[in-house]
């Protein structure tokens, strides 16, 4: 996956995922989020699962990370994710490296959002991001609204659609 939202139809362009290289980053954090397909993870003590709509993949690379070998795509005909990249702040930005991997059934929901980072309407996301950030899931149903109300101490605010308009 890149920086943006893609989707990837056909099995050859699935496969050139699983052959995507190792490579390097730093200072950053990115929160990778399924919205079509699942992919297969292998964390580094070994646990393995299933990442689909909702489950999400955080990586939290501080002062140096090596990685592209953790998912491979499952048995899907199409794969589409956003991943969203995130700077660290200053006293993150050279601490020790992690990464978590969490199913669907692991987000936190609130109505029509899964909590991916941050918390809204009282919950908590289980990713351990910094303070100051709400990224949220939502599904909505044809014809069906929501209203989102930042807090008062946020800034931008950003939208990507994976289908659907506004």
């Amino acid at each position: 996956m890149t920086q943006n939202s893609e989707h990837y139809p056909g099995k050859s362009a699935l496969n050139a995922m699983s052959n995507m290289p190792v490579h390097p980053h730093s200072g950053i954090a990115t929160v990778t989020v399924f919205t079509q397909g699942h992919m297969i993870y292998q964390d580094p003590t070994g646990e393995t699962g299933q990442i689909g709509y909702g489950g999400t993949e955080w990586m939290m690379a501080g002062s140096g990370v090596w990685h592209g070998k953790e998912m491979v795509p499952g048995d899907v005909d199409a794969l589409q994710g956003i991943q969203l990249w995130l700077a660290l702040p200053p006293e993150l930005e050279n601490s020790a490296p992690n990464g978590h991997f969490f199913e669907a059934t692991e987000m936190a929901h609130a109505g029509p959002a899964h909590v991916i980072l941050g918390h809204y309407q009282g919950v908590q996301s289980p990713l351990p991001a910094p303070e100051g950030i709400n990224y949220l899931l939502v599904t909505l149903a044809p014809g069906e609204t929501w209203t989102y109300a930042p807090p008062s101490n946020h800034g931008p605010a950003w939208l990507a659609l994976a289908t659907g308009e506004l």
